[in-house]
């Protein structure tokens, strides 16, 4: 987790949104209907990572050698489907092709940042009604560290896809660094205060030897 926590998520490669990138990868598939397992799998890694769909069976991404890696391991899968599979390189013909592309593929990076924000501000609210209450136990505790990593894994991930450096993600990363600071407050009041528990029934184990 602590690595996760020190540094934000690096993108393997990134191009602004005020600067035109290097172009697109389009990727084309075929599969056979059935067994459907094989189909959804793909459908599945084309999505984790990243790509964004302009009409069935056809997606593009950003032409980065991260993206590129992912579809290479995508077109194997095709083939080991019996499928075929087209991966053509291209760059826009006009800038409004360009720019509708860009604000489409960020647009499906802003709703996972949306997403993650929801479940990250509702893991900081979490901790702060178990601080008020004084539920500092190791249970809690457990709990909410398990939380906060699935949370910086998953912010991990988006980064990988956000190679339009999305204006969602800084947002993203400083609620990612207020869950890191805010749950480690909660685990050291945790060990203050099961320290002192401890302390507390030991002295109470001596006084009854002793009476």
């Amino acid at each position: 987790l602590q690595h996760l926590l020190q540094s934000p998520p690096a993108r393997p490669y990134s191009c602004s949104m005020q600067t035109e990138c290097v172009g697109w990868v389009l990727f084309a598939y075929s599969v056979p209907s059935e067994p459907s397992t094989r189909r959804v799998a793909l459908w599945r890694k084309l999505r984790g990572l990243g790509a964004l769909y302009i009409q069935q069976s056809v997606c593009v991404v950003p032409d980065t050698p991260h993206f590129r890696a992912g579809l290479e391991a995508c077109k194997a899968l095709t083939e080991e489907a019996a499928g075929t599979v087209w991966m053509i390189a291209f760059t826009p013909t006009d800038d409004a092709g360009g720019a509708r592309l860009r604000t489409e593929f960020q647009a499906l990076r802003s709703a996972e940042y949306a997403e993650f924000r929801e479940r990250a501000e509702a893991l900081l609210a979490e901790l702060v009604r178990e601080t008020e209450g004084a539920k500092f136990t190791f249970a809690e505790l457990e709990e909410d560290e398990d939380e906060v990593e699935k949370l910086a894994r998953w912010l991990v991930r988006i980064a990988k896809r956000d190679a339009l450096d999305c204006a969602d993600g800084a947002r993203a990363r400083s609620l990612m660094a207020e869950c890191a600071a805010s749950i480690e407050r909660f685990r050291a009041t945790t060990l203050a205060v099961e320290a002192g528990v401890e302390t507390s029934v030991r002295q109470e184990a001596l006084q009854c030897r002793g009476s």
